[in-house]
C-alpha cells in the first residue's frame, strides 16, 4: 500500500479498494474500542508485515467477561486484499485472535507494540493490560504486560 511518490495532499478513506489500502472492521460490539492500540511486525516470519490491533473493551472469548479485552493479528500478504477485512474470518492461516485472561475490566490490549524480544528474527507481540490485578490478583488495577513470541508456523 505504501508508495515512494504520487501521494496527494489528502486521502479519502472512502476510496480504499484493496489495491490502495483497506478498512478492517471490529467485531461490531458496542464499547469494544477496537483499534485503540495498533502496531505492526512480521509475526509469522514470512517477510511481510502483519497488523496488530487491540480491542480493550471487548468481552473476551464467548463474551465471558466485561471489558476483558482482545487483540487481533491480521497476517500481511503481497496481494489479494479486498477493500474490507472482517475479523470473523481469522482462522490461523490469515490471522488470529488473542484473548485476555478473562478478568473483567482488565482492558487487555489497550497498548500494543512489537519487537524481536527473543532474538530469533521474528517479531514478537507486546500487549498491555492496565486494568489487570497483578501477580496472584493481589492488588486492584495494578496492570500487567504480556509478550507473545512470534513464530514461523503453527498459529
Amino acid at each position: 500500500f505504501g508508495k515512494a511518490s504520487g501521494w496527494t495532499a489528502t486521502q479519502s478513506l472512502s476510496s480504499l479498494d484493496g489495491s490502495n489500502g483497506l478498512i478492517i472492521y471490529g467485531r461490531g460490539e458496542e464499547y469494544d474500542h477496537f483499534a485503540s492500540g495498533c502496531s505492526s511486525g512480521d509475526f509469522n516470519g514470512d517477510g511481510i508485515a502483519d497488523i496488530l490491533l487491540g480491542s480493550p473493551g471487548a468481552d473476551g472469548e464467548f463474551n465471558s467477561a466485561d471489558k476483558t479485552g482482545e487483540a487481533y493479528v491480521v497476517f500481511g500478504k503481497a496481494s489479494g486484499w479486498t477493500a474490507t477485512q472482517s475479523l470473523s474470518s481469522l482462522d490461523g492461516s490469515n490471522g488470529l485472535i488473542i484473548y485476555g485472561r478473562g478478568e473483567e475490566y482488565d482492558h487487555f490490549a489497550s497498548g500494543c507494540s512489537s519487537g524481536d524480544f527473543n532474538g530469533d528474527g521474528i517479531a514478537d507481540i507486546l500487549l498491555g493490560s492496565p486494568g489487570a490485578d497483578g501477580e496472584f490478583n493481589s492488588a486492584d488495577k495494578t496492570g500487567e504486560a504480556y509478550v507473545v513470541f512470534g513464530k514461523a508456523s503453527g498459529w
